[in-house]
């Protein structure tokens, strides 16, 4: 199965690394994003638990869940994109569940790419499917 030149495939295609503090925020620090050797598996209800929490938490920014067929090389295939009704800051990302694959589209990686690995860290780690780990740390000035 061929996949869409437009996504990248999470964890396969692309390593996220996400750059944060440690220490209290002396150090500048940067994990990789990977995932989980016992990776839970995401329902379409786990998906509807997690934005009714997102709306809960964030209800100006109105996060939803929509289903797509007849994706350019996913063939008749059922995808769900979680996203948000805000353009500005919307990053989504698509979820195969039959598969359990996860993808970002290309121009949100290369628009705002520490946008895009932050919100699937926090995304893919709330839904169990990925870790964070320490991959290095600089002294700030």
């Amino acid at each position: 199965m061929g996949q869409s030149n437009d996504l990248i495939e999470i964890f396969k295609d692309h390593t996220p690394t996400v750059k944060g503090k440690s220490n209290k925020g002396q150090y500048e620090a940067e994990y990789i994003v990977t995932k989980r050797s016992d990776a839970k598996r995401v329902e379409l209800q786990d998906l509807i638990n997690y934005v009714a929490k997102l709306n809960e938490k964030y209800p100006e920014e109105f996060f939803y869940i929509k289903a797509m067929r007849r994706v350019q090389g996913f063939g008749d295939k059922k995808l769900y994109v979680l996203t948000k009704s805000n353009e500005e800051k919307r990053v989504p990302i698509i979820f195969d569940l039959e598969e359990q694959r996860f993808y970002i589209r290309r121009q949100d990686l290369e628009t705002n790419p520490q946008l895009a690995n932050y919100i699937i860290m926090r995304t893919l780690g709330a839904l169990g499917v990925s870790q964070s780990r320490y991959l290095s740390t600089r002294v700030t000035a």
